[in-house]
């Protein structure tokens, strides 16, 4: 259920980081179900065609239910800026935007147009608003104006949570983005890794969406274009789906930081820098989020592999595999109908974790258990990549 239009990684893949680390053959990226969600999406319209030319019936349109719930989600959005505050104002401007793509072309500029108006309300009464900053950090304003400032966002950050490596982590790659010289950038990332902890707000964003969807109406659909709609999504069509998967596309959207400066600075770091590199990549190896495991034990385990830390590092890669390869929906898993709501409640890893017990599996990998990934089996074993393929020789042109 999670969505592929995450923020932050447009500057990371602009970067290159993901193909230089060889990771698009390690992980993919925070769950694949997102790719899955992704595709049902653009199924959409083929499954409509067919089910409702065998119906020969508008009725029989899944996208019907897709407009009603962003004319909905507009209205509550009205509703709650009648009289907002910092958080409520943000809620109004996302849920402007959130369906929006389903609508007609006058409808979809004034569902923006509203957004722009109530996230502009959000940055004004926000100062002291730890969400409604990481959302200008991240860039999630981006469009309205002078008021989304992301430099004055972090500053304000660096202020509001000093203790937060994923605060240090967002204004590194604003340094990078704006050009600033190495010794401002090693200075953040050393703050980075001498911070308490590693925090973002991707569950505190879906969470607070997710509120705000569920009190919708219910929404007046046929049976026939629910089941249009389950038959192109590959899930249960139902109201609570659609507010899961609303609330989880915005909360994947907006919800991290970006993770550019990890490839920039400490893929292959100069001696002085590799202890702040590892102090950063151990705070993210412990995140409660696929991506920042993903990105911390496989950008961490090669740093650590020739430490007396290294072997603990490699189980927990080993570790994080296997639960990648049971991970609800993946490989044949099945999901939770509630999966947002625990993903909100506990984060990625964990709410995986507690579901395989649930279904009697185990969340430890058996002894000698090894990926099939090449790429993983490697850093898992040696703790070292292995070495990219020489390209074949060019052909002579003689």
């Amino acid at each position: 259920m999670i969505a592929l239009a995450l923020v932050s990684f447009v500057g990371a893949r602009r970067a290159g980081w993901w193909e230089s680390a060889q990771l698009a053959t390690v992980a993919p990226p925070p769950s694949a179900t997102a790719q899955r969600d992704e595709a049902s999406a653009a199924r959409l319209g083929d499954a409509a065609t067919k089910t409702a030319s065998a119906a020969a019936s508008a009725d029989c349109d899944p996208m019907q239910w897709k407009r009603a719930f962003a004319a909905a989600t507009s209205e509550r959005a009205r509703r709650t800026m009648v009289d907002p505050d910092a958080r409520t104002a943000l809620t109004a401007a996302f849920l402007f935007t959130s369906g929006s793509a389903v609508l007609n072309d006058s409808l979809y500029e004034e569902a923006h147009g509203e957004g722009a108006a109530a996230m502009t309300t959000a940055l004004r009464l926000g100062a002291d608003e730890p969400l409604v900053q990481w959302i200008a950090a991240s860039g999630g304003c981006a469009g309205i104006g002078e008021d989304c400032d992301p430099d004055r966002a972090v500053a304000r950050l660096q202020q509001l949570d000093p203790d937060n490596a994923a605060v240090w982590l967002a204004s590194l790659a604003r340094a990078i983005e704006r050009g600033d010289d190495l010794p401002t950038q090693e200075a953040l990332l050393r703050r980075a890794a001498r911070a308490d902890r590693y925090r973002i707000h991707f569950r505190e964003l879906g969470s607070v969406m997710y509120a705000a969807l569920d009190e919708l109406p219910p929404l007046a659909v046929s049976a026939c274009a629910q089941k249009a709609y389950a038959a192109a999504s590959d899930v249960p069509a139902t109201r609570e789906n659609l507010i899961g998967v609303a609330a989880m596309n915005t909360a994947m959207a907006n919800g991290f930081p970006s993770i550019s400066p990890i490839a920039e600075l400490c893929e292959q770091p100069p001696p002085s820098r590799r202890e702040s590199c590892i102090g950063l990549l151990a705070h993210m190896a412990s995140g409660s989020e696929m991506i920042d495991q993903v990105i911390g034990l496989h950008f961490g385990v090669p740093l650590v592999a020739n430490t007396s830390a290294g072997v603990a590092w490699r189980e927990r890669l080993r570790r994080l595999s296997w639960l990648r390869h049971h991970f609800p929906g993946e490989n044949g898993q099945p999901t939770p109908p509630d999966w947002p709501l625990r993903v909100f409640a506990q984060g990625e890893m964990p709410a995986a974790e507690a579901w395989l017990v649930e279904r009697g599996q185990r969340v430890d990998p058996p002894p000698g258990w090894l990926p099939d990934n090449p790429m993983q089996r490697a850093l898992i074993q040696t703790g070292r990549r292995p070495p990219r393929a020489t390209p074949p020789p060019a052909p002579d042109p003689r």
